[in-house]
């Protein structure tokens, strides 16, 4: 199990060196085939779990693991959110917009609509939106 964590790891770096973070997609595999992306899904079951030995979660902290995708993607584009708002004065993102950095701000807020109409926002996220000016109804 060491041997197979070292391994992760090592892997794990390589992947950061190359992309500059540690957001692998959940079927990432390497040039070798070695399942990146299970295995980081794994460490972030371990996680939660509490079975991962606070070494481990060191190690992983100090290349900037990301223990929770979501909460990772929604900051992400809320960081993105502002930055657009900053720019353009209001937060009517077309849906094909797109930063300068790749992220598909437009298709973000689409599932932000998307997750509000089905009440599977969270009240904190909406707050968080509303404070932005967050056009909830793209009709509007």
């Amino acid at each position: 199990m060491q041997h197979d964590f070292e391994q992760g790891l090592g892997y794990l770096k390589s992947y950061k060196e190359e992309h500059g973070d540690c957001r692998v997609p959940g079927s990432f595999k390497t040039g070798d085939g070695f399942k990146l992306g299970s295995w980081v899904n794994s460490r972030r079951q371990n996680y939660k779990a509490k079975t991962l030995s606070a070494e481990r979660i060191d190690a992983l902290d100090q290349l900037g693991f990301i223990w929770d995708a979501a909460e990772d993607d929604f900051q992400q584009g809320l960081g993105s959110l502002k930055a657009y708002k900053e720019e353009h004065g209001d937060c009517r993102v077309p849906q094909t917009f797109k930063t300068e950095d790749g992220f598909n701000l437009g298709r973000w807020v689409g599932h932000r609509r998307r997750e509000y109409n089905k009440k599977k926002l969270s009240a904190e996220r909406i707050d968080a939106l509303d404070q932005l000016g967050f056009i909830w109804d793209k009709a509007n």
